[in-house]
């Protein structure tokens, strides 16, 4: 079979899914007052029209379904529709339980394919109406394009009230996307090329939340314009051959807007193949006022695309003042322009947004990464404002987690803030369901077994997998578990020093808690213990992507024989320096800039302006604690050791916002053996 003819096969197919049924029309004022469904589940036959795909579920309870699945159920309507179609829904997340997403779904592919686990697939678009987000931090538009890439085309910070039902309404009407709640417009976004048809649904995440009475509307007739052959082949990636077919269109054309839609796209297509000389050729002629604003838009992103960021600048700031509509579009071509713009060029590129959009949290979300790589982290709390992520990043950074407790509603973020206070007791109390993973906090709620037969036991239920007796251990208090514990949870044991049930081991976790084990032996003189657990180290390297091990590995490590009275200073030094050299680019170049620093390489104030002042005051008192024991000053050394004692947990953060009990061990170990 030809090429060509497989294009043509794929635009009459698409053809085919615009011209679905003629039913209905909008409910609204805008749209009409004829309904295409209206599902109440009161009867068992809402399963003839719906399905839940993927891994989640759905139960239903006296007029409502109510989600079943440990992380996202997701429910299909199983006709497919044009892509002019309004869905209304009651949905509620609940009071006490985990606040998820009670959101909705549209998807160009089949989600009903055999096997399939989600309608997140590859090959169509399928558009994220999101409620309650992200532990009900915002709102948003976001688009699953063809290649999987994920991109948010519009956020909110409005935040659901828990327990409390909402009327969520979502409006496609081809490339125009709605999302209203209780009848305000939260998120809106303009795609430029329509939506083929697809399959509508709802989704919930996490086990409980609560759907109820779903309306569906759809335009009475849908029709199948002339660009929608060269709408397809763009769709489906043949960018070459919908350029050539809006060429053929616009100088066949008798309908000067056909024309000048057909010019557009056919420049659109140039730019994405990189002819910018052509697209800006083609732009040159399209001057009605419906198309004015688009073709600005277009020499934007070639502008930015050419590095050319001062005409990019320009042109951005005067459509903003003259074109009121384009303004959601500028801000994602200026968050698209970020990752072109050097650090030379950055605070211009800044100053747009502070300018014309400073609240825009699309904005504000994008800026916040390249703000905390440069280490910016004042800047992080006054321009990223409405960002609760940047602004608890930003206050962990500089050692201000009382803040976050403060401000943040995030409970990820107030667990990790308990972590760096020490408040190991409370954050056992407080988020049972807050879990370390992957040197980061995040949210673990899976579905609650059926704790209440086992309430009086010991022991969890054998019948529960590893994760839900972890669960189990921590819903009572029981950090004690270790056995059950992931390796970042381990961290509440070695700062308690409860260490004898993670010595046994052989991975990552054991050799950090040798290390704290030797360190707590030596400061107690046990020379004997001190030599087994050097042993035990040198028998084998472990991984070292561990958070504490940096510490442990790059710096005590090196220098044990010095500390251990075993090797002079010069001997240290020369040890030190060729360990670092292989190590220096790890941990965000901690490692080095500290041996740095105590080898007399690099002074105080240049230490001190690296990233992450809230790590530097800890790190400065450990590094020249290190420098003094270097030339033989002890009481130099005792003084700085001390120093870092006296600032306690909330300001001894240097790894991901919480305390170092390797580093905490060290400590107590030099001040012991220097005192003695």
């Amino acid at each position: 079979m030809s090429r060509r003819l497989v294009l043509l096969i794929v635009v009459l197919l698409a053809i085919a899914g615009l011209a679905v049924a003629r039913l209905g029309s909008w409910q609204s004022v805008r749209w009409g007052v004829v309904s295409e469904l209206d599902e109440d589940f009161t009867s068992a036959t809402w399963r003839d029209r719906w399905q839940a795909v993927g891994g989640g579920g759905f139960e239903q309870r006296d007029k409502s379904l109510v989600t079943t699945g440990p992380n996202d159920s997701l429910l299909m309507y199983r006709q497919r529709l044009p892509a002019a179609v309004a869905m209304e829904y009651t949905a509620l997340t609940p009071r006490d339980g985990a606040h998820g997403d009670i959101s909705a779904v549209f998807t160009e592919d089949d989600p009903f394919v055999p096997g399939l686990r989600s309608v997140f697939g590859l090959g169509a678009r399928t558009v994220f109406f999101q409620v309650g987000m992200d532990d009900n931090t915002g709102c948003a538009i976001r688009v699953r394009t063809r290649s999987g890439a994920i991109e948010t085309l519009a956020l909110s910070s409005f935040r659901i009230e828990p327990g409390q039902p909402h009327t969520i309404r979502v409006e496609l009407d081809g490339a125009d996307l709605r999302l209203l709640i209780d009848g305000e417009l939260v998120c809106s976004h303009q795609e430029l090329l329509p939506l083929d048809s697809g399959h509508i649904g709802v989704f919930g995440y996490y086990p409980g939340q609560v759907f109820d009475r779903i309306r569906l509307w759809r335009r009475a007739e849908t029709d199948v314009g002339p660009l929608v052959h060269g709408d397809v082949l763009w769709r489906y990636g043949h960018v070459e051959e919908a350029a050539q077919e809006y060429q053929a269109l616009a100088a066949a054309s008798p309908s000067a807007s056909v024309v000048d839609e057909a010019r557009y796209r056919q420049a659109a297509c140039l730019v994405e193949l990189g002819d910018e000389r052509g697209a800006l050729f083609l732009l040159q002629d399209l001057t009605a006022a419906s198309h004015v604003g688009r073709a600005e838009q277009l020499r934007i992103h070639l502008d930015v695309a050419a590095g050319r960021l001062a005409d990019a600048e320009r042109r951005i700031r005067s459509l903003w003042h003259n074109d009121a509509e384009r303004r959601p579009a500028l801000v994602r071509q200026w968050v698209t322009g970020l990752s072109a713009v050097s650090p030379n060029e950055f605070d211009g590129w800044l100053g747009i947004m502070t300018e014309l959009f400073a609240d825009d949290l699309i904005a504000q979300r994008a800026v916040a990464r390249p703000l905390e790589q440069a280490g910016r982290f004042e800047d992080m709390l006054s321009v990223c404002a409405q960002d609760y992520h940047a602004r608890a990043t930003a206050l962990h950074a500089l050692g201000r987690p009382e803040e976050v407790l403060e401000h943040s509603p995030l409970p990820q973020e107030r667990a990790r803030a308990l972590l760096s206070l020490g408040e190991f007791d409370r954050l056992g109390r407080e988020y049972p369901f807050v879990l370390w993973v992957d040197d980061e906090v995040r949210p673990m709620r899976d579905v609650p077994p059926p704790w209440d037969e086992a309430e009086a036991t010991a022991t969890p239920p054998a019948r529960l997998d590893e994760f839900q007796q972890m669960l189990w251990y921590l819903r009572r208090g029981r950090l004690d578990a270790a056995e059950t514990l992931r390796p970042n949870d381990a961290r509440v044991l070695m700062a308690r020093g409860e260490l004898d049930s993670l010595l046994g081991g052989s991975g990552r976790v054991a050799r950090e808690a040798r290390f704290i084990a030797l360190m707590t032996a030596a400061a107690d003189g046990s020379t004997v213990v001190v030599k087994d657990h050097v042993a035990a180290l040198e028998s084998g390297w472990s991984d070292r992507s561990w958070w504490p091990l940096w510490f442990s590995e790059d710096v005590v490590w090196p220098l044990l024989p010095f500390l251990l009275g075993e090797q002079d200073a010069d001997q240290a030094r020369l040890a030190w320096d060729a360990h670092i050299l292989d190590h220096q680019d790890e941990w965000a170049r901690r490692a080095w800039h500290l041996h740095q620093l105590a080898t007399g390489r690099e002074e105080v104030a240049d230490f001190l302006a690296q990233p992450a002042a809230g790590r530097n005051e800890a790190l400065l008192a450990l590094g020249l604690g290190l420098r003094a024991e270097l030339v033989g000053d002890r009481d130099q050394a005792l003084l700085h050791y001390k120093t870092y004692d006296e600032l306690g947990p909330g300001r001894q953060v240097v790894d991901f916002g919480a305390p170092n009990p390797g580093i905490a061990a060290f400590v107590t170990w030099r001040r012991a053996e220097l005192d003695r």
